[in-house]
């Protein structure tokens, strides 16, 4: 019968395995989703970066209507009917940028968006682009689809699913014996070149762990939603996906009635959530269509893209219905925190800066197990020569 010793070292070197070969077959793409996700972490700032046209030299006291804004946005682009989306800008001196969903996989690109920067201050057209036509977008793409389209997204689920697998086995590996904890935790000071890669490589992992672990359950998530909401339902009641729009969500187009303007619309969703900060505001696709307004009430984790929502009529510019994220379940509440998480934008500009410091980790943690797999094959030739002379 198997000591306890003895299955402690099998189970350690079935848990070695499993580590060593998942760094060996997606440990480079592990890498491509870490570096983009870091970019991503900060992707408009670094836009405006490489277009400083985007950003207003002499911002001005208030915004123009939004209506302005979309009359000037649709003049610019007749050619593309139906809803566009315009998003607050996130500074004083930012654009609001509009944008209209081009159809999925054109030029190459997962997402594809024709993409319309304004000034709020002029409500004047100062840059119209192809999401596909910037680097933040080929970024986004890479880091949610490898570019390779609906295969390539489910490709990056089941990644998620790889690095939850190699966090938790590293972890395991990583765990010290009693009285052992301070060196598993630090880098020993004069050690040689092995010992220094294998001290890399253990405090890499352990002290980004936790990161990792939630980047890898939210982007699996966030591509399998589906599969994740019936687990999640199992604990705590799911009724809505926190990230749908509202089906059944209708304007009555009534004999000779006219659209409301969006300031309207706006009007009534601020009047819904007076405490709340309008960030996103989506016009109709059609004559029953609704405005869709999203605002970010205090508290709400997703700065950027929240969940409290307003649907407006878009000839009465009566509210049709609202989704409170306060009002959500224990496991809607999860399942909305999962972006946010993601982004890091939970836990403001900390958040970001900790996602795209996080990003990295793959790249540190590729290099030195791969040299750590080399040192161990080098040792492992020396001591059969060693035998064989």
């Amino acid at each position: 019968m198997a000591s306890p010793h003895s299955k402690r070292r099998k189970l350690r070197k079935l848990w070695l395995t499993v580590h060593l070969y998942t760094a060996l077959t997606v440990g480079f793409a592990f890498v491509v989703l870490g570096l983009t996700g870091s970019y991503n972490a900060f992707m408009t700032e670094l836009d405006e970066v490489w277009h400083p046209e985007l950003v207003i030299a002499h911002p001005g006291d208030a915004y123009r209507p939004f209506q302005e804004m979309l009359l000037a946005v649709q003049s610019a682009h007749p050619e593309w009917q139906g809803s566009w989306s315009l998003q607050m800008p996130r500074h004083k001196a930012g654009m609001l940028t509009a944008s209209h969903p081009l159809p999925k996989g054109q030029a190459g690109m997962y997402y594809n968006a024709r993409l319309v920067s304004v000034d709020p201050y002029r409500a004047e057209v100062v840059k119209s682009r192809g999401r596909n036509e910037t680097l933040m977008g080929w970024v986004f793409d890479l880091h949610c689809a490898l570019l390779l389209g609906d295969n390539g997204q489910k490709a990056v689920g089941i990644l998620g699913v790889c690095l939850l697998v190699s966090v938790l086995t590293g972890v395991y590996l990583w765990w010290p014996s009693r009285g052992r904890l301070w060196q598993a935790l630090t880098i020993k000071r004069h050690a040689g070149a092995e010992r220094r890669v294998f001290d890399l490589h253990k405090c890499f992992g352990i002290y980004a762990a936790m990161v990792l672990t939630v980047l890898a359950f939210s982007g699996f998530y966030l591509i399998y939603s589906d599969q994740v909401r019936l687990v999640v339902n199992l604990f705590s009641p799911v009724k809505m996906d926190p990230w749908a729009d509202l089906e059944g969500a209708k304007s009555n187009p009534l004999p000779g009635a006219v659209a409301v303007s969006i300031d309207n619309a706006v009007a009534a969703a601020q009047a819904a959530f007076p405490a709340a900060e309008l960030k996103q505001m989506l016009t109709p696709a059609d004559a029953t269509g609704v405005y869709t307004l999203h605002l970010r009430q205090p508290g709400e984790a997703n700065h950027y893209w929240p969940s409290t929502t307003v649907y407006v009529d878009q000839y009465s510019g009566q509210v049709i219905a609202t989704r409170d994220p306060m009002r959500f379940s224990n496991g809607e509440t999860f399942l909305n925190l999962q972006y946010p998480l993601h982004t890091g934008e939970a836990l403001g500009l900390a958040g970001r800066i900790i996602i795209c410091a996080t990003g990295w980790v793959p790249l540190v943690l590729y290099v030195t197990g791969l040299l750590r797999w080399r040192q161990k094959a080098a040792g492992q030739r020396r001591h059969k020569g060693g035998k064989n002379g």
